[in-house]
């Protein structure tokens, strides 16, 4: 245990992005879900920067900018969230 705690103390890992995006992506939706839909764009859109292959965080992006009233960016994350997952496309 000794020999393992010395290298992990003298060879951090280097960052994660998808805990960093994880941790942006909770603070969007809290923010969402609170409505305060320019919080929550700027958190999700930096977690999209991370992660752009998660389709949660851009199909959440879509509703936040859908409520500020912004259709063209919704109708854009909307779309690249449908691209990803076919799922959340609504029949």
């Amino acid at each position: 245990l000794k020999e393992m705690e010395s290298v992990t103390h003298k060879n951090p890992s280097a960052p994660n992005r998808y805990l960093e995006a994880h941790v942006h992506f909770v603070t969007g939706t809290r923010a969402l879900a609170k409505e305060n839909f320019e919080k929550a764009v700027t958190e999700l859109e930096q977690a999209a920067r991370l992660v752009p292959e998660d389709a949660l965080t851009s199909y959440y992006l879509s509703q936040a900018y859908d409520k500020m009233g912004k259709a063209d960016l919704a109708g854009q994350f909307r779309n690249h969230a449908e691209e990803i997952n076919p799922c959340l496309r609504k029949e």
